[in-house]
Parts: structure tokens; sequence; C-alpha cells
């Protein structure tokens, strides 16, 4: 028994040398592999820090060996293990620390979803994460060595083999992981429990926060759409739906580790489209999620293949250009440019790239016809539901010569165009309808215009011209036909509206709420004049008006006001000259037919995010207010840390 005891206590150390020798000849052989694999892959051959400390951890691997075996190894002859000598024991000892120091050094926490700071920091690299494998097993290996501080004997093989093997085969078990979980990306997904049982009516008026909700560190907000029962925030990542009365959240759907993701809520609100491109699927295919809002259940998932790489395409000299426009959940609509050729539209089916239909701007006989510049959404091009809508400009070939093209027409002699709406079956390509307006002096940018929720009123399409006097064309999605009258009173007969005409804050087939300039005699002191809210009917009569001076907003916060049943809102943010540069988001609430005295401003309570003066003192494109069942939902999109608002009656 005792003999067994002394040779059990000889083969174990010999065993943990020959399992660290593994272990540094299979991190060495893995940083070979990798020096000629990621160089084809045109990745850069650095750990997940961006430098070459692998190089250090693969010279003292290889040195490591050499002060461990000695002469008679290889002999067949067995004999006891000896220990090493202490030289060689400090040697050992010293590698074993500086290959500590390496792989410590050139470790980054923002390499594993795990263990970065937040989604911003994170960033996939493959390349590092296998060379930064490589090092451990060799650090992990010399650590061994050094414990069992044995020269080991290759003799008999059954007692060296094995280990070794062994060693070999956690650092292919280390690569498979590490690399594992260096693109995993997980997939945050709640579901509803049990929602409302109706959605709660849309505010007439505010007057106070109801609730809020913090968006997660590192994350922006980019929209915010009307769900069933609340707001659906489009996030970077992802989707996240909540109870308008409440703040709480629904449901959510999540993929905070993403390189990028595309949200399109589309069919009324009530499906959501998330596209996204995980790392670990080196196929690029889009991998596509169908969302019922109602539920934040999963409706259907598929991948697609890209048409091209629109993420990556951004160089003016590539062949073809492809830029998505929108989308359906049965439809995607690309931008798409070849060679030599102009500029069209391509439908597609959500779930293939089998291309539906095309289009392109008509060349009519005797006309030419163009969009004077590239599709964009929500100028001359839109989807809604079920309709692709465009616009664009024509005149007479004869107008036109060699040197002369639409847009020197409109915009160097500003000569007249005939202005063009035209809608199409966003499955089919058919024309629906098409609206003709002779003698206008610029090119139309079209939007839809939502209804509020609960209100009756079915959208119309607005087309817009590119000066304040030119009139609003307000349309009739179904069929193209004229929905509301203008009241005369902010109508030129020269000039198309007059000047004291500004825009329109929301128009549907119930009427509109147009913005204007007060007469003089409206002033309250201010040394300008003031503007005015009206609301008008179907007829084109103004049936309220909603006053605030001049000096309450900057200029550039007006075409973000919101018209409620009783009231008007501007979201602001308001430029804090406290040398920090920090904004305060704030309401502007107008309610009609009160006075000027009766506007009335909700502020919030802390700092927003550091913004710089813009028109007239502040910065202010980026605060949304946008009515939702339950709330008026007040948010400030693009930055990184935002808390999105419901303000209640």
């Amino acid at each position: 028994m005792r003999n067994e005891s002394r040779i059990a206590s000889r083969v174990r150390p010999e065993a943990v040398s020959w399992v660290g020798l593994g272990l540094v000849g299979g991190g060495i052989l893995l940083a070979v592999v990798d020096m000629v694999r990621f160089p084809l892959m045109e990745e850069k051959v650095t750990t997940p820090d961006g430098s070459l400390w692998w190089l250090a951890a693969v010279f003292l691997g290889a040195i490591v060996p050499w002060l461990v075996l000695r002469r008679d190894t290889w002999e067949r002859e067995p004999g006891p293990a000896t220990r090493l000598n202490r030289s060689r024991r400090v040697s050992l000892l010293a590698a074993s620390v500086l290959l500590l120091y390496v792989t410590h050094t050139a470790f980054s926490s923002t390499a594993f979803p795990w263990t970065a700071e937040d989604q911003q920091v994170y960033r996939t690299d493959a390349a590092g994460v296998s060379l930064w494998t490589a090092t451990l097993a060799i650090t992990l290996g010399s650590v061994l060595l050094a414990v069992a501080a044995r020269q080991p004997r290759l003799w008999p093989l059954p007692g060296s083999i094995p280990p070794m093997a062994g060693g070999l085969v956690l650092v292919l078990l280390f690569e498979l992981g590490l690399g594992a979980a260096a693109l995993y990306q997980p997939t945050e997904h709640t579901v509803a429990d049990a929602g409302p049982d109706a959605p709660a009516p849309v505010p007439s008026d505010v007057s106070e926060v109801g609730w809020e909700w913090e968006v997660p560190q590192g994350v922006s907000v980019r929209g915010v759409e009307p769900g069933p029962f609340g707001p659906l925030l489009v996030l970077e990542d992802g989707v996240v739906a909540l109870d308008g009365s409440s703040g709480e959240v629904l449901w959510s759907y999540r993929h905070p580790y993403d390189d990028w993701a595309r949200v399109v809520v589309s069919d009324g609100g009530t499906r959501a489209i998330v596209t996204r491109q995980p790392v670990a699927d080196r196929s690029r295919d889009h991998h596509v999620t169908e969302i019922d809002t109602v539920t934040g259940g999963i409706l259907r998932e598929f991948t697609v293949p890209p048409l091209l790489d629109e993420n990556e395409n951004e160089d003016e000299d590539e062949d073809t250009r492809v830029d998505f426009l929108a989308g359906t959940s049965e439809v995607s609509l690309y931008s798409w440019q070849g060679i030599d050729e102009g500029r069209r539209i391509r439908v597609h089916a959500v779930d293939s790239n089998e291309e539906l239909w095309s289009l392109t701007v008509p060349e009519p006989r005797g006309r030419i016809c163009s969009t004077l510049r590239g599709w964009w959404n929500g100028g001359n091009f839109l989807l809604h539901e079920d309709q692709v809508l465009i616009t664009y400009s024509c005149a007479d070939e004869d107008r036109l010569d060699e040197d002369t093209t639409l847009q020197d027409l409109s915009y160097d002699h500003g000569e007249p165009l005939t202005g063009v709406v035209a809608a199409f079956d966003a499955r089919t390509g058919e024309e629906n309808w098409v609206r003709e307006w002779d003698d206008t002096d610029t090119d139309f940018d079209i939007s839809v215009d939502r209804p509020v929720p609960g209100s009756g009123s079915h959208p119309v399409v607005v087309a817009r011209g590119r000066y304040r006097t030119d009139v609003p064309r307000v349309l009739d999605l179904r069929d193209g036909s004229d929905t509301v009258g203008l009241p005369p009173e902010l109508m030129d007969p020269e000039t198309g509206m007059s000047r004291d005409f500004e825009h329109v804050v929301r128009a549907g087939s119930e009427g509109t709420v147009l913005l204007a300039r007060g007469s003089a005699d409206q002033g309250d002191g201010d040394e300008h004049d003031p503007f005015v809210f009206h609301r008008v009917s179907v007829s084109g009569e103004v049936i309220a008006t909603a006053e605030m001076p001049f000096s309450t907003v900057f200029l550039d916060q007006l075409p973000e006001a919101v018209a409620l049943e009783d009231a008007v809102i501007i979201p602001r943010l308001e430029y804090e000259e406290t040398g920090t540069e920090e904004t305060i988001p704030a309401v502007i609430v107008i309610p009609y037919d009160a006075g000027p005295d009766a506007v009335r401003t909700i502020r919030f309570d802390e700092p927003e995010f550091t913004s710089y003066p813009g028109t007239h003192g502040a910065r202010t494109g980026d605060h949304r207010a946008i009515p939702v069942p339950g709330a008026v939902v007040a948010y400030v999109q693009g930055t990184e840390t935002t808390i999105v608002r419901g303000l209640v009656g």
C-alpha cells in the first residue's frame, strides 16, 4: 500500500506536467493557425486590446518546454521523475508571472457581452479572442508546469500521451467556448402577461407628467409609434411597448449586443418587424422577427440574404447602391441605383429576395419628369400601410435643352413646373391614383399626418412646397381627392398662401390645424407679432384659435407642434447658460380660445443632455411629442440617455 501511494504521488505531478505541455503546445499551434487564417479573412492579428501581446506569449511559451524537458525524457528506460533544479524552477516561475501579466494586459472586457460595461462599448473581435485564447492556454500550461516542478518522461506512453492529449483538447475547448461566448448576443424578450382590456383615450389636453420610463443605458430612442395600448418605443436594439396610462412595460424585444437592428412598425401599429445581422452568422443573412404588438408574441421568424450589404456600401464608387426605404409585414422597399442608371424603387417580398415590382419616375411623351433628387423617405417617397406614394416634377421637353435641367428651371430660373403626386399598390405596383398641379414653383415633400388615435379621423397625405407661401395640398389617401378646404383669411390671390402663413400642424379627414402669424393688434407687449394656431373645419372655416406670444419658443421648435383636441403643445429644449451647455426638456401648452395668458409650460426636473445653441438660441429638433392611447409621449431622440415621459391631463 505504501508503494502504491508512493507511485501515485510520482505519477500525478508528471501527469500535470504533460497536461501543461499540451496546453503550451496547443496554444502555440493555435496562434500559428490564427496567423494564417485571419489575414486571409482580412482581419487584424491582434488581441482584443488591439496589441501584439500574443507574440510575447508565444515567445515565452517556446521557452517553457526548453526549461522543463531534459535529454533523457525520450529514453525508453523508465526512471523516476526528478524535480527541476532551483534555476529552472525560478526561470519557469518568472516565465509564468510574465505570462500572467501578458494575459491580463491583453484581455479586453469589450470583447464579451457579459464583461462589457454596456452594449455601446461591446465590439466583436473573433481574431482577438482566438489569439487571447492561445495566450491563456500558454499561460495556464506554464502555471501547471511551475506547480508540478517536474521533468517528465515520455515513457511509459500511457503516463504521458493521454494527459498531453488532454491538454490539447482543453485548448480546443477553450477556443470553441470562448469564441462562442464572444459572439453570443442574447435576446431579451418578454411578453405581456395581461394587457389592458381596451386602450385608454388620448388626452385632449395635458397639464403634468404622469409617468417616466428611463431608456436602458447606452441606448438611444430612434422614434415612438402609437401602439394598441400606448407607445411603441423604437430603440437602437429593438422595440419596447408601454402602457400609455401607467408607463409600465407591457412587453419588449431587444438584441442589445447586435451590431445593428432595424425596427419597422407597420400594419396600423399592430406589427413590429425587427431585422438584424448577428455576428455569429458568417453568411451575413438578415434575421427577421415579426411581432404582434398587442402581446409581444413572435408571429414568425425567418432569414433573408441581403440584397447588398446595406451597411458597408457607403463608398460612392460602388457599382450598385442599395438603401432601405420602408417596409411592412409583407414587403420591403429599397432605393436601388446601378451602373449608368438612375435611382429606382425596388419592392421585394419581406421574406425573400424576390423582386415583386419596381418603380421609376414616369416619362410621358413630350415631357421630362424627375424627382430633382434621390428617393428620400418622408420627402418625395412614402409608404403608408398598403400604398406607395411618390412625388415628382415635370416640364415640357421644349423648355429644356442640353444645358438646362428641371432643377435649373425651378431653382435657378424660378420657372413653374408641374407637380405630381401618385399612389401605387405596395404589393402589385398597380397605380391607384395620380394628381397633378400646374404652375408649381417647387418640388413637393409629402407626409401622412396620422390622426389622433380614437378621433375617428382617417389619415390624409399632405403635399407641401418648399416655400411658406406654397399652398399645401391635403388629399384623401383612398382616391387622391381634396379632403379639406383652406380658410380664405390665410390665402393670397397672388402668392397662394398669405405671407403670415407658417405651416400645417395637423391634417386629417375632420379638418386641419394651421399655424400663422397674428396681426399686430393681437400683440401682448412683445415687439413681434404672436403666433396663432387656427383650427379649421373641412369646409375651410376657422372654428377655434390658440394664441402664443412670439418669444415663447424658438423658431426651429415650431415644426414640432402637436395638435390635440383642446390645445396645441410644443416640445422644446430650454438652453441653460450654466457653462455646461445643458438643455432641459419642457413642453409648452397653448389652449384654444383662452388667450395668450393661458399659455403654460410643463418643465421637467433634470437636464437631458448636452447640446449647442441653434436657431435663435437652442438646438431643439431632437425633442418630440406624439399622442398615444393614455398619454402624450415626450422624448428626446438620438441621445444615449433618455427619459421617456407620459404627459396626462
